[in-house]
């Protein structure tokens, strides 16, 4: 079921986006299917995907989408794509601009039948907006779009051995956010550990990726993650978070005005030795910044 499920993922991919072929909407999505974009909200069976593309192409030409990694285990999986287009059209409110854009997709699948029946996304919206000069929260210097292709899964990892790495990926998230264990990082994070989300520079090494985790600690205070949908694959795991907590310090510029935090984010990770070794994320990084620079009666965004 795996590699039929990593085939439909790649050929959805090519036919759909790639090639704009319609009746890969048919053999790919179920007529039952649900998804959610957090900026367009739910698509509601293939009508709702095809009025998702419908818009997407109205502001975009030349798009092309790259398969980066997939994580799958049983009716489930994880993928990472990387897609590039042109500004032609209106898109995300802004007017056309005739640029060349770059911006990461995680969508978390389940399947049935050989078809899609749900599918979760995040996408890398905040750069886009960098990109465009239109990002009203400015631009993070160093931003890195994209991360290429991700290291080939091991398929080499006994069963106990993934089973490990989901109970590493619970434990991290309990120990370091709710318990504030300050040796969760050197018990979790590899020495030479790298980590990327699409909306700041890569964190590299453990000791710049305890500066980083330790500032997200010290803004966002109560924090409360849950962890859903583990699957794991060879030596990577991927996981869907719920992030829910009071901004009480500065972040990235932001002086705390009362926001309350309550975002989702898509990751994959790859262990070794039993720590995490590499990391990528994708979070609605807008949905965090129109958040947090309101005060709490008027936090929620509507997607």
């Amino acid at each position: 079921m795996t590699t039929q499920n990593k085939e439909l993922i790649h050929e959805w991919a090519e036919r759909a986006w790639n090639n704009k072929d319609g009746s890969a909407m048919d053999d790919c999505i179920a007529e039952d299917f649900l998804g959610h974009d957090p900026y367009s909200g739910d698509m509601v069976g293939r009508e709702g995907v095809r009025e998702f593309f419908a818009r997407v192409h109205e502001g975009l030409s030349d798009f092309r989408m790259r398969v980066d990694d997939i994580v799958a285990e049983g009716d489930r999986a994880c993928a990472r794509y990387l897609c590039t287009a042109k500004h032609t059209g209106e898109f995300a409110e802004q007017a056309p601009t005739g640029k060349e854009i770059v911006f990461p997709v995680l969508i978390y699948w389940h399947m049935r039948d050989g078809k899609f029946t749900k599918g979760t996304q995040q996408w890398g919206l905040f750069g886009v907006l960098n990109q465009l000069d239109a990002n009203p929260f400015g631009e993070v210097p160093g931003a890195v779009f994209d991360p290429g292709p991700a290291p080939t899964t091991r398929t080499d990892v006994a069963s106990e051995e993934r089973a490990l790495n989901k109970r590493t990926i619970e434990r991290w998230m309990d120990d370091a956010w709710h318990k504030r264990d300050p040796e969760a990082v050197d018990r979790y994070m590899a020495e030479d550990v790298r980590f990327w989300d699409s909306t700041s520079p890569i964190v590299e090494g453990r000791e710049v990726f305890r500066g980083w985790a330790q500032g997200l600690a010290d803004a966002f205070c109560n924090s409360k993650m849950g962890v859903h949908d583990l699957v794991a694959e060879g030596d990577k795991t991927a996981y869907r978070i719920t992030i829910q907590g009071d901004h009480v310090c500065d972040f990235q510029g932001c002086k705390p005005c009362g926001g309350k935090l309550d975002i989702e984010s898509l990751n994959i990770v790859r262990h070794e030795d039993g720590k995490m070794k590499e990391g990528w994320q994708i979070f609605d990084a807008l949905k965090l910044f129109q958040q947090i620079t309101q005060p709490h009666k008027s936090a929620a965004v509507t997607s």
